[in-house]
């Protein structure tokens, strides 16, 4: 039942947020086609402006949710899982991004930069994290490789560094209350995940050989 609950809320969470720019990345890809080499070549600067031509950091995050996907549905089997309580907060980390907005007041361009820099970031630690993917807590093997040897919550550590630099470049009273809660509910996660895996002793000998859990050298 709960594995049910998880496939639907994944495929339901990437029908909203990732078709959509695949769908306008495969338009954007015509227009381009059209203009080059049919005949709307003097429209087609109007038709994309109308459109809103897609940001790199737009393009990273359809492919950061594509492959969080694929991970997902081809996820190993857990040896043991957490309770619904730390079910609820994995949830809870995972739809509190959706409710940022943009606008507001910008602290620079480098705030754009820096979320790009962060998606790069997500994408390397879902993939290091590879098949032992998931939303609740659960241990589906210790992993040791990619961005594990430099921290013990890479994916956590990333989405909050992208979290920081969208919340830098559209400074709301809305979006830092949604990044400071997300903050928290990132935090607990580690927390509770690492009291499930330490169960694990190839996990409590992981974590003496990596001592930080977001950043290295300072948390």
């Amino acid at each position: 039942m709960r594995n049910y609950f998880e496939n639907t809320l994944i495929a339901l969470l990437w029908s909203l947020l990732v078709i959509p720019k695949l769908l306008w990345l495969a338009t954007a890809a015509a227009l381009w086609w059209n203009g080059a080499f049919g005949t709307s070549l003097v429209a087609m600067p109007s038709l994309i402006e109308a459109m809103g031509w897609p940001s790199l950091t737009d393009v990273e995050m359809a492919v950061f949710q594509t492959i969080i996907v694929v991970l997902f549905i081809t996820r190993r089997p857990a040896v043991a899982l957490g309770n619904r309580w730390e079910g609820l907060v994995g949830l809870t980390g995972t739809l509190i991004p959706l409710f940022v907005q943009r606008g507001g007041l910008g602290l620079g361009w480098w705030t754009v930069a820096f979320q790009s820099v962060a998606l790069l970031g997500m994408i390397a630690a879902v993939l290091s994290l590879n098949t032992s993917f998931g939303v609740v807590p659960a241990d589906r093997g210790v992993k040791t490789g990619g961005m594990y040897r430099l921290v013990r919550h890479p994916v956590y550590a990333t989405e909050l560094l992208f979290m920081l630099g969208f919340v830098a470049g559209n400074l709301t009273w809305r979006n830092l209350a949604v990044g400071t809660l997300f903050l928290a509910t990132e935090v607990v996660r580690a927390w509770r995940e690492e009291l499930l895996l330490k169960r694990n002793p190839e996990y409590l000998s992981y974590c003496q050989r990596v001592r930080f859990r977001f950043l290295p050298f300072l948390i």
